[in-house]
């Protein structure tokens, strides 16, 4: 069932746990008014009985006590659940707040709540699951509409909730208001109430900290912009409370508290200066000889430089947590190494032990385990991993989770077997939130390059944006003049699958070993020029893999690892600037979408570039992701043979050698037998034909297969000779088929002309 953004209802994603350790988890999809019956039903004779809820998804991560349900294991949310414990506003008032809102969501009283202390619960689902950073927005909208009144555990993305009531509580509620997703009411945000005592600059308007005089200053202590003041400052100001009079800074505590959570806020002097004119606060007679504005500012003063101090501390802690922890890892356990999950990685076991403190040891049920003087056990890091995150294997997978859990992959595809994990090394894009109406400078310039065939071109590339993990059939080629902008053209599309998720390669590096590469949502080949007649064609045989499948999985050799599998779903581009001796193409080809620009560098001014540059690093970039993933692709078929432009066919018409006419012409005189072999084919030419210079041309033997291909004939592999080969008239050769004739005939007919020389 899709989304009812007029009603807000949709199947959302709850998360149940038995009890508070949290140690295993149930998710179920399920309608607000499926949420509402668990609510009315679930019983039990002590709080601590009921099963606890919340809409954050967790990741498989478990911290010391085996717990999966903490901050840095949430992956996403489909909701938000608040709380409220007051025990002051009736839930029949928050009900009517939320309806008279107009917002979605479900309102459930406590386990132990009752009319003389009312405590209730509110739950919001989103119109889709949204990154946790979402969270504390979302509550926030909703602390305004409630009048600011809950309780600062909401803000905590992993709190799970009690569901349900206790036996013979004849207050219970369960009732739900339809409305919007409060995920699509950003007009909320201008008066959202975050967690009080915390610094929200994004919540103040005005944050000049030069002390200027701001544009719409602050003139009552209802201001929005003070909404997020503690209780206790909130009360000082309002009462007009004075500190102590003492003649240091050092003692004039209560000033100091006061313009602290003002800076916190992002007030800037004149503002600060304006509250304390509101309030009243007194300075007292020690200071009055300094006069009000003296004193105060000289308190901003020190109270800024607190503050950033304090910020420089807290970015270099940040900094420091963010680098290198325990849940950064998994051990891999074909190699006894270990994934940096952040930069998907191998870590040797002596490298993570380095940088990772020992971990306490627990048992089972999440005590600790003690040694006999009584301490806590600790075990390496890295025997921790071995033990709690282990890996049978490791792949690449757009669309599915870090941890792929009871699946192993193989040669043909998945294989399900229980309590087995397969690490994905795929990372999704980061470009988020742009406009898709504004995607127009760079739409105008893959029009300009390509003309008619831009149209396929951002199909093609909206399809690598909106399905990664589906395989298209075919490779685009974009061809023309250096210095038109095929590069440029391809670079916010580079941001919007993700830069780790779209690598350049040469020619000759995709015909080296190591082929990482494949690894790749686009896989863009540079630069394909003239590799000689042998090259072309080995190039062209060694891309079939890639460009198409089947094979639906392939194998990565990386240098220092052993190889694994990974599912075929690369996309591959080709540029070139050569049409004539550049790609090798068949008439037959249906793996190649070729675009060719006929325009030059001269075409475009130094201005073009900057303007379109300065587009791209301004927003544009995100405007074009989110372009390309709300395009309509119902009219594209990723497997299906891609049209056959013009340049399309210049490129095999490029490829027709000289020599290719001359076999046809033999072919024909030949009377097209449905085998033949190349001696038969030098027998009928002229000893003094130029072309018979060719056939026995020791260098040209591997592009004689090719040239029959091209004439319609393949080789006959001879399955009883690990060569391949047929034994005619005492000597092993090839034997070439009619290439429509069936398998089955082609055996038949080559077996047939070498028993006839035997």
């Amino acid at each position: 069932m899709n989304p009812d953004t007029s009603t807000g209802t949709r199947p959302f994603r709850v998360t149940l746990f038995e009890d508070v350790r949290a140690q295993t988890l149930e998710q179920r999809e399920m309608e607000i008014w499926n949420l509402r019956d668990l609510a009315l039903t679930t019983t039990s004779d002590s709080k601590e009985k009921l099963p606890l809820f919340t809409l954050t998804t967790f990741g498989d991560l478990r911290n010391a006590n085996n717990c999966v349900r903490f901050n840095a294991n949430a992956l996403n949310i489909s909701g938000v659940v608040v709380d409220y414990d007051g025990e002051k506003m009736p839930p029949e008032e928050a009900f009517k707040r939320l309806r008279d809102a107009r917002v979605s969501a479900l309102l459930y009283t406590s386990p132990r709540h009752c009319e003389a202390r009312p405590r209730w619960r509110v739950v919001a689902p989103t119109s889709c699951d949204l990154n946790v950073s979402e969270h504390a927005k979302l509550v926030a909208r909703i602390n305004d509409v409630l009048g600011g009144v809950l309780a600062g555990e909401s803000f905590n993305i992993s709190q799970s909730y009690y569901l349900g009531k206790l036996n013979g509580n004849p207050a219970h509620i369960a009732k739900y208001t339809t409305g919007e997703f409060i995920d699509l009411r950003d007009e909320l945000d201008a008066a959202a109430i975050y967690k009080r005592s915390k610094s929200k600059l994004d919540n103040i308007e005005l944050t000049d900290s030069a002390g200027v005089q701001p544009s719409t200053p602050i003139t009552s202590l209802d201001d929005r912009r003070l909404k997020n003041l503690s209780v206790q400052t909130r009360s000082m100001i309002e009462t007009a409370a004075p500190p102590a009079n003492r003649p240091e800074l050092k003692g004039g505590r209560g000033h100091c508290r006061v313009v602290g959570e003002l800076i916190n806020l992002g007030l800037n002097n004149a503002q600060i200066k304006a509250v304390y004119r509101l309030g009243k606060i007194a300075i007292g007679p020690t200071h009055s000889s300094r006069g009000f504005d003296g004193y105060i500012e000289r308190v901003i003063a020190v109270c800024r430089a607190t503050h950033e101090e304090k910020t420089r501390k807290k970015s270099q802690r940040d900094v420091g947590n963010e680098g290198v922890s325990l849940d950064d890892f998994y051990a891999f356990m074909p190699m006894h190494s270990y994934i940096y999950a952040p930069s998907r990685e191998p870590w040797p076991g002596s490298s993570v032990n380095a940088r990772v403190h020992p971990v306490p040891l627990c048992d089972a049920h999440g005590q600790p385990v003690l040694d006999d003087d009584g301490k806590q056990k600790l075990v390496s890091a890295s025997a921790w991993l071995d033990r709690n995150r282990p890996v049978e294997q490791m792949t690449w997978a757009p669309g599915l989770p870090m941890i792929i859990r009871n699946r192993l992959i193989s040669q043909g595809g998945w294989i399900e077997r229980n309590d087995v994990s397969c690490f994905n090394l795929y990372r999704e894009p980061m470009l988020k939130g742009g406009n898709p109406n504004k995607a127009g400078p760079w739409l105008d310039h893959v029009r300009k390059v390509f003309g008619d065939d831009a149209e396929h071109i951002v199909r093609w590339l909206a399809h690598r944006v909106q399905h990664p993990d589906e395989k298209i059939n075919h490779a685009l080629v974009l061809g023309g003049a250096q210095g038109i902008g095929k590069d440029t053209a391809l670079e916010p599309v580079k941001r919007a699958v993700g830069p780790w998720n779209f690598c350049e390669v040469s020619p000759q590096h995709m015909l080296g070993r190591f082929n990482g590469f494949l690894k790749s949502v686009i896989l863009r080949v540079n630069e394909a020029r003239d590799l000689g007649d042998v090259n072309r064609f080995q190039f062209y045989d060694h891309m079939k893999a890639y460009t198409a499948a089947p094979p639906d999985v392939l194998r990565v050799d990386e240098k220092n690892l052993r190889e694994y599998a990974i599912i075929n779903c690369v996309g591959v581009i080709i540029t070139t600037n050569h049409k004539a001796d550049g790609i090798y193409l068949p008439a037959d080809d249906r793996r190649h979408f070729v675009a060719w620009s006929d325009l030059t560098k001269e075409n475009f001014s130094d201005d073009y570039w900057v303007g379109l540059w300065h587009f791209y690093d301004h927003g544009g970039d995100q405007h074009i992701a989110a372009y390309l993933a709300d395009l309509d692709l119902s009219e594209f078929d990723p497997k299906a043979p891609p049209p056959k432009t013009p340049a399309f066919w210049d490129i095999v018409d490029a490829n027709r050698a000289p020599e290719d006419a001359e076999l046809a012409d033999v072919l024909d005189d030949l009377q097209r037998p449905d085998v033949v072999t190349l001696a038969t084919i030098k027998n009928h030419v002229p000893i003094d034909e130029d072309f018979k210079s060719w056939l026995n041309d020791p260098k040209n033997r591997r592009v004689i297969p090719h040239r029959m291909e091209t004439c319609g004939y393949v080789r006959v592999r001879n399955d009883a000779a690990k060569d391949g080969l047929w034994k005619i008239a005492g000597k092993r050769q090839s034997i070439y088929a009619r290439g429509e004739l069936s398998i089955r005939d082609q055996i038949e007919a080559a077996s047939s002309l070498a028993a006839a020389w035997k």
